[in-house]
C-alpha cells in the first residue's frame, strides 16, 4: 500500500472514496449548505492525484528536485568506553576535552557491537593536539570517559543535504 491513497482513508471517519476511473476533476459545494468534512477529504484526494500526475510526467519516482545535494568531509574517530550504555543520539554534538591539550565536538557515534565495549566517536577537533590513550571529560554533563584507545584514525562523513524529491506520487522534505 503507498502513500497515494491508503485504504485507512476509505473508512471511518474520512470516508473518502475517490475514483480517478470516474474521472471527476471538481468537487462542486451547494450553496447555503455546511461543507461536510467527507467533501473536504475528497477535495485534498482529487487534488493530490492532479499533483501526482503531473510529477509522475516530469520526475521519476525518488528524484531529486531540488537541493539534496550530498556532502563528504573529513573527519577523525576515537574508540572510547562509556559506562551506562548511553545513546548514541545522546552524544552527537557534545564537546569532549583531555585537559587543556586537546577539544573535540562528537558529531556522529557508533555504539558497542557485540563484545567489543568500546563506542566509536567521529569527531571534529575543535582546539589542541589529538587526544591520547587516558581519560576524555564532558564538561557538557560532567562525564568522565576512562580508557581511550589509541585506536584513532581518519574517515569521512557522508550526508545528503536537506531538499525537495519526488517519493509515491508526493513532493517530500
Amino acid at each position: 500500500m503507498g502513500y497515494n491513497h491508503p485504504e485507512i482513508l476509505k473508512s471511518n471517519p474520512y470516508y473518502d472514496d475517490f475514483d480517478d476511473t470516474k474521472k471527476f476533476l471538481r468537487i462542486l459545494f451547494k450553496p447555503g449548505y455546511a461543507v461536510q468534512a467527507r467533501e473536504l477529504t475528497q477535495l485534498q484526494t482529487l487534488l493530490q492525484n492532479q499533483i501526482s500526475k503531473f510529477g509522475s510526467h516530469i520526475f521519476k519516482d525518488g528524484s531529486q528536485v531540488f537541493g539534496g545535494g550530498i556532502s563528504l568531509s573529513g573527519a577523525e574517530f576515537i574508540r572510547v568506553q562509556i559506562g551506562g550504555n548511553p545513546s548514541v543520539n545522546n552524544l552527537i554534538g557534545r564537546i569532549i576535552t583531555q585537559g587543556e591539550e586537546a577539544s573535540a565536538k562528537i558529531i556522529d557515534a557508533i555504539a558497542p557491537i557485540s563484545t567489543d565495549p568500546y563506542y566509536i566517536l567521529v569527531i571534529q577537533y575543535l582546539s589542541g593536539t589529538k587526544f591520547t590513550t587516558g581519560t576524555i571529560a564532558d564538561f557538557n554533563y560532567n562525564i568522565n570517559y576512562p580508557n581511550v584507545t589509541n585506536a584513532s584514525g581518519n574517515c569521512q562523513t557522508l550526508s545528503v543535504n536537506s531538499g525537495i524529491f519526488y517519493i509515491d506520487g508526493f513532493f517530500c522534505k
